[in-house]
């Protein structure tokens, strides 16, 4: 009886054993889960992740411009406004809460470029439009989607 004892006691501690190891991997594996998740690829955190959404609007015509959101080109075409629906073009990328830095250039345009800050705290809409004989852009900054008919 003594051995049987022994024996299923070695068992019983084995699988404690045995227990404790794989719930302490799956935990741990669950821990570094979470951390990689909520990031990007550049390992910015991404718990609160919004859309922002830029549309090229009125005064394109066969222009190069670029677009950038903290460096991430977003959109790099050669447009051309719609006349009705006074749209050209449009980029999306996704990035956290905090301060975000536009840059727009116009290549054909004698390289005019322009930058604006803003915050996202949601989702945003940036509708740019381009005015030939001012040389310059204007900005319209809004939280709900633009509306072409």
């Amino acid at each position: 009886m003594y051995c049987k004892d022994f024996f299923f006691a070695a068992l019983r501690e084995r699988k404690e054993n045995f227990e404790k190891f794989y719930m302490n991997k799956i935990f741990t594996f669950i821990i570094i889960c979470i951390c990689f998740i909520g990031c990007d690829e550049n390992g910015e955190q991404l718990l609160y992740p919004h859309r922002i959404r830029v549309d090229l609007q009125n005064g394109y015509a066969s222009d190069s411009v670029i677009v950038k959101i903290d460096n991430d080109i977003i959109i790099n075409n050669t447009i051309t406004t719609n006349p009705i629906l006074s749209f050209a073009s449009s980029g999306n990328i996704i990035k956290p809460d905090g301060r975000r830095m536009l840059h727009i250039e116009n290549i054909s345009d004698s390289v005019k470029t322009d930058t604006s800050f803003f915050h996202t705290q949601k989702d945003i809409y940036i509708g740019i439009s381009y005015s030939r004989i001012e040389k310059r852009f204007s900005f319209i900054i809004q939280n709900t989607p633009f509306n072409y008919r």
